[in-house]
């Protein structure tokens, strides 16, 4: 959904722009903006469980649109749900099943047009749909990040942290987390439309002069998003006229409430918890290897930042606001907890039998941590590093936090259709020749001329030497057992903390390999990967 009505009204400082502009440049994508767009092609099957990866197909075509041109290319994908979009999801599911039903209805009636439209309506992107992404961008060697929670807040992070110099989505939230420069309504032949938050004051109709960006913000929650539904009657026009007259949600609000207009009781409270969810929601960090925030938290925590809702504040039980200093001296601002560690051999040396832990934090200690880390759920519930690290890479199911079922998601597809690493898990010991499933998979020509030379083996010498001074088949080089793809590197073994690089083991494209160089951080390095 995003922010209710406020693309149309950024029209005027809004740009055409070409992606060969980005050439050189790292962007990331919002992958399930990508996946819904494909979902439309296969609505029906999707919606009742037939195996397709038309909608893969889809997306691998997006980013070889980008990689064509130059750009540097990271898939997001979103991850588990957050407790502050719950009420929003269970809205969008209701209404899924219902069209569903309806598609179904329309189906057994004969009306195929109607059926088509409430499928598009109904398909819905689950994890497993994400994880066959995932494989395929393990096998065209593209990086990746699945975000503990939202995308959004993923790759604005990245941009942030100068990992992405623009994003691309089809989500106005983009601007409400503070995304410098975001690219709209890419289609297939590149073209889209930037929006850059520093061309905002040139914006003709709403005047965003003298807007501060927490302003902005504001005006985006108040006109109604995925966190907190708009109060009746109030759009993203009034939203702005408000906040321009008065200058903060609270002021606004108690106006409102003046002038008449129906405002729940607990409304105040829940916009400042969903400012701190765009300031502060927890993501990924591709540096660290675990769960941060955003933005940090203030060194003293939620309620030392001067708060319009004090009373929004999480508290423990003695008192003391969420996202204070930890007990062992650490910051909570921008990591997780420590948590305890296991117990130590050894009669009276033993930790635990002292009431204190490893690292030298007592139990009461690590009971205040345990209690603050639920109170700051709200932006996310913090995840251990190893199990962050799991999904991120693409080998854990966000919401369960178990690996995938690679079997059940793949039930119906063809083993030739499987990505090579699928094929490798599912298949270790491989039932037919992996040759002839190579070949297979070749121009027809290319299958022409193995059929013939199979039938005259005293020629195959000379077939693969060349003839008449002409390369010999498949580039010059003697077919070992591997799908051979023109200029597509494939991912194997150890993948980097964006996921799905090439090892060691593989031979990318010199243009992977210089993307690869270029994006650094998180990446699997000449000796093996990260670990």
């Amino acid at each position: 959904m995003g922010i209710s009505g406020l693309l149309p009204v950024l029209k005027s400082c809004s740009r055409p722009v070409h992606v060969r502009e980005y050439r050189g440049c790292k962007v990331v994508v919002d992958g399930y903006s990508w996946l819904h767009k494909g979902a439309y092609t296969c609505a029906r099957e999707l919606c009742e469980g037939i195996y397709t990866d038309r909608f893969v197909q889809f997306c691998l075509s997006r980013v070889e649109l980008l990689r064509q041109n130059g750009l540097l290319v990271t898939v997001v994908l979103d991850g588990g749900r957050l407790p502050m979009k719950a009420e929003e999801e269970d809205t969008r599911k209701k209404t899924r099943r219902e069209n569903l039903e309806k598609a179904r209805t329309h189906l057994l009636a004969g009306n195929v047009s109607a059926a088509e439209d409430c499928y598009q309506k109904a398909v819905g992107i689950s994890s497993s749909m994400a994880k066959q992404l995932i494989e395929a961008l393990k096998d065209v060697g593209v990086p990746f990040i699945v975000a503990p929670y939202e995308a959004d807040a993923q790759m604005c992070y990245l941009s942030l942290i100068g990992e992405a110099h623009a994003v691309i989505t089809e989500d106005s939230d983009l601007l409400a987390y503070g995304c410098e420069r975001v690219l709209y309504k890419l289609d297939r032949n590149g073209h889209g439309e930037e929006i850059c938050l520093a061309d905002l004051p040139r914006n003709k109709g709403l005047s965003f002069v003298g807007f501060s960006h927490n302003m902005f913000l504001e005006m985006c929650i108040m006109a109604g998003c995925d966190f907190l539904p708009n109060l009746p009657g109030i759009g993203i026009k009034k939203a702005h006229g408000h906040l321009k007259k008065l200058r903060s949600f609270l002021k606004v609000v108690k106006s409102l409430r003046f002038s008449g207009v129906p405002v729940p009781r607990d409304y105040e409270i829940r916009f400042q918890m969903v400012l701190w969810v765009f300031r502060h929601q927890r993501v990924y960090c591709p540096r660290r290897r675990e769960c941060v925030h955003v933005r940090p938290l203030p060194p003293g925590g939620l309620g030392a930042a001067d708060v319009d809702v004090p009373a929004a504040v999480p508290r423990r039980k003695h008192g003391h606001s969420a996202g204070n200093a930890r007990p062992d001296g650490g910051s909570n601002s921008s990591g997780p907890c420590a948590t305890a560690k296991g117990q130590c051999a050894g009669g009276s040396g033993n930790l635990a039998e002292q009431g204190q832990q490893e690292d030298g934090t007592t139990d009461a200690a690590v009971s205040d941590q345990e209690q603050e880390e639920d109170l700051l759920s709200f932006l996310g519930p913090m995840m251990p590093p190893d199990v962050a690290k799991g999904v991120a890479q693409g080998d854990l199911q966000p919401s369960s936090k178990q690996p995938y079922d690679l079997a059940q998601i793949y039930q119906g597809c063809p083993v030739q259709r499987m990505p090579r690493g699928v094929q490798r898990l599912l298949f270790p010991t491989p039932t037919t020749d992996t040759t002839t499933h190579a070949l297979q998979r070749q121009p027809q020509q290319h299958h022409h001329q193995w059929r013939a030379h199979a039938h005259r083996p005293q020629k195959q010498a000379a077939h693969q030497e060349g003839r008449h001074g002409q390369p010999p088949l498949h580039h010059g080089k003697q077919h070992t057992g591997e799908p051979l793809q023109k200029d597509v590197p494939v991912a194997h073994g150890p993948r980097g903390a964006l996921g799905g690089l090439p090892s060691t083991h593989t031979k990318p494209s010199h243009a992977l390999s210089q993307q690869a160089t270029k994006q650094g951080v998180g990446l699997g390095s000449a000796k093996g990967g990260t670990q």
